[in-house]
């Protein structure tokens, strides 16, 4: 559900962002969350740490944590962070025996609810890392999640 929450907000971050100048009969506050919406702050909520999650043991890494991470794992206790903990960590990552399947397939009994989070999941981190890349804008890294396609930075 939060994923579906998070990839929502990126549909629409682009359009609910520009309202406050399209849409002349919007209140007051409404222009002001219109103007405050940005893919700065948008990112800025992926990445932000909950004091309350700073220091918990289940978030660190292995071997002081549960849980081993390529990266750093200092930022777990983020929305971006425990997409990326989930993302390294799903049953269809490829952890030897099991389904090779890119989409997550091989969720014995499960059917394709694994395979849509895993695809979703995928999606979104595609999304932010075409934003982190350079990505001209929301739409470009929104079509480079999409499609796949790394975003092509143009020099000048």
């Amino acid at each position: 559900e939060v994923l579906q929450i998070l990839t929502l907000q990126v549909h629409t971050l682009e359009e609910c962002a520009s309202l406050h100048r399209t849409q002349p009969c919007l209140d007051e506050e409404s222009k002001s969350l219109s103007a405050s919406l940005s893919i700065n702050s948008y990112l800025g909520r992926l990445i932000h740490v909950p004091f309350s999650l700073v220091d918990v043991w289940s978030l660190r890494c292995y071997p002081e944590g549960p849980l081993p991470s390529k990266g750093s794992g200092a930022n777990r206790g983020s929305i971006l962070g425990l997409l990326i903990a989930l993302y390294e960590h799903r049953s269809d990552h490829g952890n030897g025996s099991r389904s090779t399947s890119d989409s997550g397939h091989g969720d014995d009994g499960h059917g394709g609810a694994r395979a849509l989070a895993a695809d979703g999941l995928k999606w979104l981190l595609r999304f932010v890392n075409a934003l982190v890349d350079g990505a001209p804008s929301v739409s470009a890294a929104y079509q480079s999640a999409t499609n796949g396609v790394s975003v092509q930075i143009s020099s000048k």
